[in-house]
């Protein structure tokens, strides 16, 4: 049986996760910064030091994270674009400051059940890990009987995305999956041979390195 050998990488630092008050949900238009600039070198050296090559790019619709996808193609055409890999919509509470949204009375509510709660207008967690096993089904689980060969892909999206596809392939506990950390430009790689493996979480070893050189 082949494999396929699945990155999920986070975007790098944009401009909204400067402003943690506030919740930002997908805001797809949010730029890197130039740290998130920095961060995506460090990702790349790494890869690039690890001798990991990709034979597949796929990406979110998010400006920051085609900000990555597009140096790993020749042409923009070569990275699919999936909308099932978006970060999770927070509705109505985009753009709000999260204490006022965050009442004693809507804390009880999400704590009564993180992995269904969700936003006026937005989705769940729930949702976001159908979208991720939707995307997964597609483009993994249905492909690896056909493949005569291994495969590597890449996938750059978000931290909540990452997290709820953890939750429905690893069995991380759904009601606390969010608390993960996830970090900015870290690499999560699973492996998928008929069943899905964990290889690594969160690998941010690259970006700790960068913080250190510049402290």
């Amino acid at each position: 049986m082949n494999c396929i050998d699945v990155y999920l990488i986070r975007h790098p630092e944009c401009k909204v996760n400067q402003t943690p008050g506030f919740i930002n949900g997908r805001s797809n238009h949010s730029p890197v910064t130039d740290l998130g600039k920095k961060q995506t070198l460090t990702l790349l050296n790494k890869l690039k030091k690890e001798g990991i090559f990709f034979d597949e790019i796929y990406s979110s619709p998010a400006k920051r994270t085609m900000h990555i996808a597009k140096l790993f193609v020749d042409k923009f055409e070569n990275i699919i674009i999936d909308e099932n890999l978006q970060e999770l919509d927070q509705g109505e509470w985009t753009g709000k400051e999260r204490s006022k949204m965050y009442t004693s009375e809507v804390v009880e509510d999400m704590n009564g059940d993180h992995w269904n709660f969700k936003a006026p207008g937005g989705e769940s967690q729930n949702e976001v890990g159908q979208r991720g096993m939707k995307w997964a089904k597609k483009y993994v689980v249905d492909r690896l009987p056909k493949l005569d060969k291994d495969i590597h892909i890449a996938v750059f999206t978000h931290g909540v995305f990452t997290k709820c596809f953890l939750a429905n392939t690893i069995g991380l506990d759904k009601q606390t999956a969010w608390k993960t950390q996830i970090d900015n430009a870290s690499i999560t790689h699973l492996k998928y041979d008929g069943s899905w493996s964990l290889v690594r979480v969160n690998d941010s070893s690259h970006i700790n390195e960068l913080d250190a050189s510049s402290s």
